[in-house]
């Protein structure tokens, strides 16, 4: 009965289940003989869900129920279609619409939920900050919408190089970052020296553009503390060449 509702999207009052054509049996278990309503849930011709109601006993909905289930079901769309609305506006405000990744704000509050964990369980955090070496360029050769391409390859290239377990965000302009629970420096260096390969795509003309990576590996400080580390071993891997990796770890506190 659900299933031809939502095929068919029509509310329908049944007097007898096993009587009546559309109601199909599961298996070997027999149509008894009861009463049914099905209404579809929709919001703008788009099918939310389905009701259904049964009752033993031929005949035991009255068209009152009928009509009762009919608005219950108008009610119950809206309100699923408004609950759906507000999920996509707050994904929409975590998420980077140019590449489909979290955004600097999703990033900022995933960081600290991660440094908080790694100070409370004693594990090991690093932060790498990425950027790319060729966006001015290319905004200036091939114009914005190819600088556009070029982000929006950088962060597929990123999404392809990382762990299920950690976290990637565009934090703004041309600059990405990539959080990594459970690792200590050195894991963070070798998955960043492969990145310098995986990331370099190709422009408009052909030409490789590189990118420029910065790490730090929490050992004390917070959440800011670390972003700034990583960001300042970035802007030194910038300052010796580009297309390279530089580290900065966070010194304990005594």
């Amino acid at each position: 009965m659900v299933g031809w509702c939502a095929l068919h999207r029509e509310a329908t009052l049944i007097d007898d289940v096993s009587k009546d054509p559309r109601p199909q049996r599961i298996g070997n278990v027999p149509l008894a003989s009861k009463a049914a309503i099905v209404v579809p849930l929709l919001v703008e011709e788009r099918l939310v869900g389905v009701i259904r109601a049964v009752k033993m006993g031929i005949g035991s909905y009255s068209d009152d129920h009928y009509r009762f289930a009919k608005t219950l079901a108008h009610q119950s769309a809206l309100a699923i279609a408004a609950a759906q609305a507000h999920e996509a506006v707050q994904e929409l405000s975590r998420t980077d619409e140019l590449t489909g990744l979290p955004n600097a704000r999703a990033f900022k509050k995933r960081l600290a939920n991660e440094v908080d964990r790694a100070h409370r369980y004693l594990r090991s955090l690093s932060l790498i900050v990425i950027d790319s070496d060729a966006l001015k360029r290319v905004n200036d050769q091939h114009g914005h919408a190819a600088g556009d391409r070029l982000l929006a390859g950088v962060a597929s290239a990123l999404r392809g190089s990382i762990r299920s377990t950690d976290f990637v965000a565009r934090y703004g302009g041309d600059e990405f970052v990539a959080i990594l629970p459970e690792t200590d420096l050195a894991g963070a260096r070798v998955l960043a020296e492969r990145m310098l390969t995986m990331l370099a795509v190709r422009d408009e003309g052909g030409t490789l553009c590189t990118v420029s990576i910065g790490i730090a590996s929490l050992e004390a400080g917070g959440a800011d503390d670390l972003f700034r580390s990583a960001d300042a071993a970035l802007y030194d891997a910038k300052r010796k060449g580009k297309n390279q990796v530089q580290v900065t770890p966070i010194r304990a506190v005594a």
